[in-house]
């Protein structure tokens, strides 16, 4: 449902329009209320108009993004000159980045070590791309996560049959505990949960095909990874219970998946909150491509974290946008 709840908040938006436009106020009266309800139900747009306030010397700053290259091979390096400047513009004090080439970004990545003090990385050898986590301030206690419920052939269905070793070794997320300069530690997880591979199954059919062709393998993938990444969450939840809520934590990373969808609500729990809902202000896309616009990336806080204020950026170097939040923490004493 969450798949959906977009484009029914739409056709709702609009039936209520064409009622006011034909008088029935009534009617659409009740439609707008609809609306309300529903969004305010499966969170898809946040409205916040006088939300947020100015970074100051407490604040510190988180960026998430992928930064997968929509170039080709011979643009690689104006690209990275180009992605290097666009994250100093952006200057974040912690930056998690996923779909990061560590086989042809190699200047990149020097470059990037030598801007943040403090580097972590997660590869994925057989896709050649990593994780990285980069930080001003310095980390500790790195952990990266084995699952604690085992993965089946029957929770994926055949498309991911084939990796479920792969997948049972290592989660696709790990922790970092980051020394802030007041002297406090918060504890930020940098994930990248299984994509539906839309992109890829559009990436390779023949410039004949019709979009049409492909409906059967985008269903077979969106249900499949819908259950891999449902059963990541999970264990992505357990890894934050054994945590408990004493320390701020952050979650944050390129999700693949809606507000409100059930591996969101998983990670969230009932002491999880999604900055973009709470802070945000309209739709956030941070996904583009192939025709699709969507919420894709995701920054999740506990109560032991203030939001000051959160956007996304508006960089095409990537099919993902950049998705910034600053934060400070929370009174000791509440």
């Amino acid at each position: 449902m969450a798949l959906f709840a977009l484009p029914i908040l739409i056709f709702l938006m609009v039936s209520a329009i064409i009622l006011l436009a034909f008088k029935r106020w009534k009617l659409a009266s009740a439609v707008a209320v609809v609306v309300l309800l529903f969004n305010w139900y499966w969170q898809v747009c946040p409205i916040h108009f006088f939300y947020g306030e100015e970074p100051n010397d407490k604040t510190f700053r988180v960026v998430t993004y992928n930064i997968y290259p929509q170039v080709d091979s011979t643009q690689y390096d104006q690209w990275q000159r180009e992605m290097l400047e666009e994250i100093k513009r952006l200057h974040p004090d912690i930056l998690c980045l996923q779909e990061f080439s560590y086989r042809n970004f190699k200047w990149l990545e020097s470059e990037l070590c030598n801007y943040f003090s403090y580097t972590e990385e997660m590869k994925i050898e057989r896709k050649k791309i990593k994780w990285s986590l980069y930080s001003r301030f310095p980390m500790s206690n790195i952990k990266r996560y084995k699952p604690t419920i085992e993965l089946t052939d029957s929770d994926i269905g055949k498309t991911f049959e084939q990796s479920i070793q792969i997948h049972n070794s290592k989660q696709p997320f790990y922790s970092s505990d980051i020394l802030l300069p007041d002297g406090e530690y918060v504890t930020v997880f940098c994930c990248h949960l299984q994509s539906n591979g839309y992109s890829t199954i559009r990436r390779s059919m023949k410039e004949n095909e019709s979009w049409f062709s492909g409906l059967g393998r985008y269903y077979a993938a969106i249900k499949s990874a819908e259950k891999l990444r449902l059963w990541e969450s999970s264990n992505l939840r357990l890894s934050l219970d054994s945590l408990g809520d004493k320390y701020p934590i952050i979650v944050a990373g390129d999700m693949n998946d809606f507000n409100q969808s059930e591996s969101l609500t998983t990670i969230q729990g009932n002491n999880f909150f999604d900055a973009w809902w709470k802070g945000g202000d309209g739709l956030g896309i941070t996904y583009s491509g192939f025709g699709l616009h969507l919420r894709l990336d995701h920054i999740l806080y506990n109560e032991r974290l203030r939001l000051q204020q959160i956007h996304v950026g508006t960089s095409a170097l990537s099919d993902h946008r950049p998705l910034i939040a600053d934060f400070k923490l929370e009174n000791k004493n509440k």
